[in-house]
């Protein structure tokens, strides 16, 4: 039953979206009111005085809700952004702080931040020319595999068994992707953190006939126990890309783990299914801690 005293809930995702299926249950079980709004609706207004957003039928988003949940805005990161600063500025609690953040992130921007942080990565290349790839390339031993620089699930990555092979496809896609070397693996592990908690981890066993192992591709996956190596390097990548919640890659190369990529919005069905932990319920608790706090702050009890 709804608790009308209970803070109120916007989920930036679909409807039909399962991690936002979770997140309706988790926030409606706490007895608080949840909708949901994708960015592709949003229209925003600006005059003199201030600018205002607004969903298709909701006339005042500030009313709407007290806590919003931005699950579902790769298409409009920039958008997404704008909204989410608009929003703080008037004292709403927004999950994920990464909004926040001056720079839109990618797979390049991510792997310099892990660079000077000393966080052992994938060595990865990155270039806005045909000459500065051809240089780039030269440098990583083969096989190659070349990544959108903003994609997820395992879309669009090419692995080339060759530089020449590499540089061939980037000199038709010269911006708009980042090349790493292969590293030949049977599995890699998925670290689920929340809040600067690590919730678990799993192993994502390789997809047969295949070099990846998204669980969105079909890749098994077992709980694994999170050890002490795995905890810090993925604390200190989520701390490095000022993360709420992420999904850090770790795979075993040279007798380290290094980071293959952290994803800023991770699905977790996959990890539901394998730890029996869902995710949503810490999500939830920690927009709910955040709104706590600002609260007390709010009426000097803080």
């Amino acid at each position: 039953m709804e608790n009308l005293s209970q803070p109120k809930f916007l989920i930036i995702g679909r409807e039909d979206n399962e991690n936002v299926k979770d997140l309706k249950w988790e926030i409606r079980r706490r007895g608080c009111r949840v909708a949901c709004a994708q960015m592709k609706n949003l229209t925003m207004k600006i005059d003199k005085s201030d600018g205002f957003f607004e969903f298709v039928d909701t006339k005042n988003i500030l009313k709407v809700a007290d806590i919003f949940i931005f699950r579902m805005y790769k298409d409009s990161i920039l958008e997404a952004k704008m909204l989410a600063k608009w929003l703080l500025s008037h004292d709403k609690v927004v999950i994920d702080k990464f909004l926040f953040s001056k720079v839109a992130s990618t797979k390049q921007f991510d792997a310099n931040l892990l660079v000077i942080n000393k966080i052992p990565q994938i060595k990865t290349v990155y270039s806005l020319n045909e000459r500065g790839w051809a240089d780039a390339l030269s440098s990583l031993r083969s096989p190659i595999i070349v990544k959108p620089d903003n994609g997820s699930k395992g879309q669009g990555i090419i692995k080339f068994e060759s530089c020449g092979e590499a540089l061939d496809f980037l000199k038709k896609n010269v911006n708009g992707f980042i090349a790493q070397e292969y590293i030949s693996i049977k599995s890699d592990i998925r670290i689920f953190v929340v809040g600067g908690s690590v919730l678990g981890g799993i192993e994502r066993r390789v997809v047969e006939n295949d070099f990846r192992s998204n669980v969105s591709l079909g890749a098994d996956v077992i709980p694994v126990e999170v050890t002490k190596e795995m905890r810090k390097i993925s604390l200190m990548a989520v701390s490095a890309l000022k993360l709420d919640i992420a999904g850090v890659d770790l795979i075993k190369h040279e007798n380290r783990w290094h980071v293959l990529e952290v994803n800023a919005a991770p699905q977790w069905q996959g990890f539901k299914k394998a730890t029996g932990i869902n995710p949503a319920e810490q999500i939830v608790n920690l927009a709910m801690k955040r709104y706590k706090k600002k609260n007390k702050k709010f009426f000097g009890l803080f």
